[in-house]
């Protein structure tokens, strides 16, 4: 929201009863809040309440203070203590944000609260999220991110409607509960620095709603299920930073995986050459919606998939791949190769269907005759190789124009 159109908001609400805020339907002004909480004069026109408070604000209240907050449906306490029964805070909450809740587990009167949709507690000290499960049947987004105690997810049979489940920089968590496939209109799954999980139910795998799945810096994240071909919905799966070391063949029937994706899965394979050479998906058949692809940084030696059937592929990057053979099925879409520090490639493939782009070489390459060149707009001769041309070296690198 534009902070004018904000500001105009918040003076419309401030002018339901400029001298007592007890009396407007929402509070976010910190000495406000502080003296409506203090004086436990809140009221059934309260339907928003918000008090940000620092990690070293040490700011107590009695759960009373909301006994008669009827109405409230948003209520955001960030590192506020409070004492006492939760089951005084209203039934027609909708959205929580508790940052850094002090408790170990949630009590079964704190989840009293079936008309909740959003559940948000970073920075918890939860060691698990409830001792007594309650059906929360309306929630649709639970966050528990930097829980870093947090030992296990909840059991979620009874939390059927969950979309969004972020559990980002729980660096305690080892365990995701099986119930997890039961979750039919899960979207998103957030692991993200999860450095203690080291894989997911194999109920997991046949969700078909996941659209996000973010593994990126599960350190001890070695499998993915064979089953994940199977998750059509998946447009995002972030794999940077695990232990992964072999790629399902399944993960090639997912059409619709975006670039940042199907990036850190070559980058698995780079990893790993050892794997067998038909252990990673067929690129035509997996990836033929590729526009941008980025091989980098690889000093073992590897096999590539073919690359030709890549009907849209317009870039292509080869970079520190000390052993990368010469490729000679390049797609016909090509507008711009780049190789660079590929040292064990002599000849540049055939580039003659590129037509009025970009070819950059490093020091060790032969160029192809220049004929096969002639259609290009631009050549880049790193300043290694340009004295083998006749060229001087007094740049690092020189553009070839050419007109055709």
């Amino acid at each position: 929201m534009h902070d004018l159109l904000r500001e105009m908001g918040r003076e419309v609400v401030r002018a339901e009863c400029p001298k007592r805020p007890e009396k407007r339907s929402r509070l976010w002004c910190q000495e406000d809040v502080i003296d409506v909480l203090t004086e436990e004069s809140g009221t059934e026109e309260i339907e928003g309440l918000a008090l940000n408070l620092q990690r070293t604000d040490k700011k107590s209240f009695s759960t009373k203070v909301f006994t008669n907050m009827r109405r409230l449906k948003l209520l955001q306490l960030n590192y506020v203590q409070l004492t006492g029964n939760y089951g005084n805070l209203s039934k027609k909450l909708r959205w929580l944000c508790f940052r850094g809740f002090s408790s170990k587990f949630i009590g079964k009167e704190f989840l009293d609260q079936r008309n909740l949709v959003s559940i948000d507690l970073r920075y918890s000290n939860l060691i698990k999220f409830w001792e007594h499960s309650r059906l929360l049947e309306k929630l649709k987004i639970l966050n528990l991110s930097h829980s870093h105690d947090l030992t296990q997810s909840p059991d979620f049979s009874k939390l059927p409607n969950i979309e969004y489940l972020i559990l980002k920089d729980c660096e305690s968590l080892s365990e995701i509960h099986q119930s997890i496939g039961h979750l039919k209109r899960l979207a998103l799954l957030n692991l993200k620095n999860c450095k203690k999980l080291n894989g997911l139910p194999r109920s997991f795998y046949k969700l078909k709603s996941i659209e996000t799945l973010v593994l990126f810096g599960c350190s001890r994240f070695e499998n993915l299920g064979e089953d994940i071909g199977k998750m059509i919905s998946l447009t995002t799966l972030l794999v940077n930073g695990t232990a992964m070391s072999q790629v399902p063949s399944s993960v090639g029937r997912l059409q619709n995986l975006n670039y940042p994706s199907l990036q850190g899965l070559i980058r698995v394979k780079l990893r790993f050459p050892e794997v067998p050479k038909n252990y990673f998906p067929a690129l035509p058949q997996g990836f033929n919606s590729l526009i941008f692809l980025n091989l980098a940084g690889s000093s073992s030696g590897l096999s590539l998939p073919k690359l030709s059937g890549l009907s849209n592929l317009e870039s292509l990057h080869f970079s520190n791949m000390a052993n990368l053979p010469a490729s000679r099925d390049l797609p016909t879409s090509l507008k711009e190769l780049e190789v660079d520090h590929c040292t064990a490639l002599d000849i540049i493939p055939n580039v003659s269907n590129m037509s009025r782009h970009i070819l950059q070489v490093p020091l060790s390459l032969s160029l192809s005759p220049l004929s096969l060149l002639s259609s290009l707009s631009h050549i880049c001769i790193f300043y290694t190789c340009l004295s083998r041309y006749g060229i001087g070296t007094d740049c690092k690198w020189r553009w070839w124009h050419f007109c055709p």
